[in-house]
């Protein structure tokens, strides 16, 4: 829109190429289901194509969760030029709930969704995955919550690297 929607002393452009993203894409109602664009996150360029990659979640939205009674949630990578599913990955626990994408301090970018209800016969409720873009595992935490840890998830960087914001709902 050419404003300054923020007030921070920029014109916010870099906000149109998500939007036009966003309105161009369509999927198959059979890969994404109820809670569509639960958590969105923008995505470095991971292809070299000059356009920055989308992480869109499938998750129930926040009143329908039950931590007790977990379902499987569904993040895939969206092509930024094509609109194009890369790769759809799929976990229980409601993930992907909340997303955050940040760079490790070698320059590896990764991703965290978030699942913060239970899995199995565990007795805590939520688990954050941290994965790279080749669908690795990097890192898995869990605590012993019962409130849903990583209901909310997000990233800052500054002097002293990328850290990981992690909050769950009292």
């Amino acid at each position: 829109n050419g404003q300054d929607d923020d007030r921070d002393g920029s014109i916010d452009e870099g906000l149109n190429e998500t939007c036009v993203v966003l309105t161009n894409l369509s999927l198959e109602p059979s890969t994404f289901t109820l809670g569509f664009g639960q958590a969105v996150a923008t995505v470095p360029d991971l292809n070299g194509d000059g356009f920055q990659e989308l992480l869109i979640s499938t998750s129930r939205p926040p009143q329908s969760i039950d931590l007790e009674s977990p379902e499987t949630g569904k993040v895939a990578l969206i092509d930024g030029a094509t609109k194009e599913i890369q790769w759809v990955v799929e976990y229980g626990g409601d993930f992907g709930h909340s997303i955050a994408v940040g760079k490790d301090e070698s320059g590896l970018d990764f991703w965290c969704p978030g699942a913060p209800s239970k899995e199995g016969d565990n007795d805590y409720f939520g688990r954050i995955l941290c994965l790279d873009f080749e669908g690795s595992v990097l890192d898995s935490v869990s605590a012993q919550s019962d409130h849903g840890l990583g209901y909310w998830l997000s990233m800052t960087e500054g002097n002293q690297g990328t850290r990981l914001i992690v909050s769950e709902p009292l």
